[in-house]
């Protein structure tokens, strides 16, 4: 489902009057819910990602209220941030880094295996909402 869809002129409203509907101490859920579900309809083989990414973004903000120092506070954000950041990279990024570093060597004549093609076009935002989530970029067609 892309924001411009009709699908997504639909799913909008909805989750929009649940939301409102539904009372303030499990709102979250209710934006949870359908995050998962938005995200999932344009490519369910990412839903490991996207709980990855969320059991992260969740654990760590735990382990950030239970903790008392700001150093160990700071550490688990960057720590969350680095693997959150990781994962992006290394599915948004990965192909154009090989292809790039591929190129870049093969004009010093210097051969390179083919290290293959990985799954792209992932992104990792923050929403509005409480947990960091995977969500399939718009603008590259999955496969």
């Amino acid at each position: 489902m892309l924001f411009n869809s009709n699908a997504f002129y639909i799913f909008l409203p909805i989750v929009f009057v649940i939301y409102w509907l539904t009372p303030p101490k499990h709102r979250w859920g209710v934006l949870l819910v359908s995050s998962y579900y938005f995200y999932m309809s344009a490519n369910a083989k990412y839903i490991l990602l996207i709980l990855l990414t969320t059991a992260i973004s969740y654990g760590t903000a735990l382990v950030i209220e239970k903790t008392e120092e700001q150093k160990k506070k700071k550490l688990c954000m960057g720590l969350a941030l680095l693997v959150c950041l990781g994962l992006l990279f290394f599915f948004k990024y990965f192909n154009f880094l090989s292809s790039s570093v591929t190129a870049l060597l093969a004009r010093a004549s210097i051969s390179m295996p083919n290290s293959g093609s990985m799954a792209t076009g992932v992104t990792i935002s923050q929403p509005p909402t409480y947990p960091v989530h995977t969500i399939p970029n718009p603008s590259i067609k999955l496969e």
